[in-house]
């Protein structure tokens, strides 16, 4: 395998592809009849109790509306992707939060809150500008775009069975990966003990778990006698939450184990913010986060700081010495 350095270099000079299949979301919830019937029941709902709040009809008339909206924000599937809910987020709270209170007056004054504030400050301008399906394929198309977790984990498999020409079998217990000659492992929350165990039969400290609660990384993969555990990120913009993912990977791969322990920690980062890595200018944030990369990696020639070209090319390399070892 090259040094590490050389995968850091390889990855600058191959930049990201814009528009990979992979993070693509591409379901069109509008063509779903009964969907957007109970989007429209919803909106008649509303307009319902905005009118009897306006006529000041009693609070029980319009406790009934209430009861009926929240049934349906409750019982229809992906109603969350409406003008109404996505108003929430000024008022501070949102979908998730509402469906995880189960005592039900508290459920109805978050409700009420919502309904008084929607009715005064959006109600007649929606009403007035004309409402079409374009409303929910737009919000849950932005809605999706911004959870790509499970499509990054598809990225890595991409990646590794590219680059070994075939799947990697995936192991679920500690004797199957000490006995594997080619395999992987995918860690999870319920699957933290396990890749402890494992990391134990390795003798490897993994402090970034202790740095960051207990977090486990994306991906575990064993090539004969080296284990690569692999975290992975995808970040298309700058920005405050941005740079502390970058700080994440380069925490991450300060990580020592020691030039005689198997494990080599790897920082994977695709998506455009790579490409603004590798062209920053001189004294900008982005030129002393590239810095930063490149000491830690020269302080610690066992981690790799890539992205997908580099990544291929790594898997690739360690696969070929472990072809070379088999034919010696």
């Amino acid at each position: 395998m090259k040094q590490n350095i050389e995968y850091w270099v390889l990855s600058l000079t191959h930049p990201e592809i814009t528009g990979e299949s992979v993070y693509g979301r591409d379901e069109i919830i509008v063509q779903d009849s009964a969907y957007l019937e109970a989007v429209n029941r919803l909106r008649e709902h509303i307009t319902a109790y905005c009118v009897l709040k306006e006529l000041g009809e009693n609070n029980e008339t319009r406790r009934r509306v209430l009861i009926e909206i929240d049934a349906l924000l409750r019982s229809v599937d992906k109603i969350q992707y409406t003008e109404f809910v996505a108003y929430w987020k000024c008022l501070d709270f949102t979908f998730s939060i509402y469906l995880k209170i189960s005592d039900d007056p508290q459920r109805y004054t978050l409700l009420e809150n919502a309904l008084e504030n929607y009715c005064e400050h959006r109600r007649r301008l929606y009403d007035r500008l004309g409402y079409t399906p374009v409303i929910q394929q737009a919000l849950y198309d932005s809605a999706k775009a911004r959870s790509q977790g499970v499509s990054g984990f598809q990225k890595l498999q991409q990646i590794l069975q590219q680059a070994i020409g075939k799947e990697v079998p995936t192991v679920s217990c500690l004797t199957d990966f000490v006995s594997c000659q080619l395999c992987q492992f995918v860690p999870s929350s319920n699957k933290q003990e396990l890749f402890r165990e494992i990391m134990q039969s390795l003798h490897a400290k993994y402090e970034f778990g202790a740095m960051y609660q207990k977090k486990v990384p994306d991906l575990m993969v064993k090539v004969r006698e080296k284990v690569f555990v692999i975290e992975a990120k995808h970040i298309k913009e700058p920005g405050g939450a941005q740079n502390k993912q970058i700080a994440e990977l380069i925490s991450y791969i300060r990580q020592k184990e020691g030039r005689q322990s198997p494990v080599r920690y790897i920082a994977f980062l695709d998506g455009l913010y790579f490409n603004l890595l590798a062209g920053a200018t001189e004294n900008t944030k982005l030129a002393h986060q590239r810095q930063e990369i490149v000491d830690a990696l020269k302080e610690n020639p066992c981690n790799y700081f890539v992205n997908t070209v580099g990544l291929l090319h790594l898997f690739q390399d360690a696969f070929s010495e472990t072809l070379q070892g088999k034919a010696k």
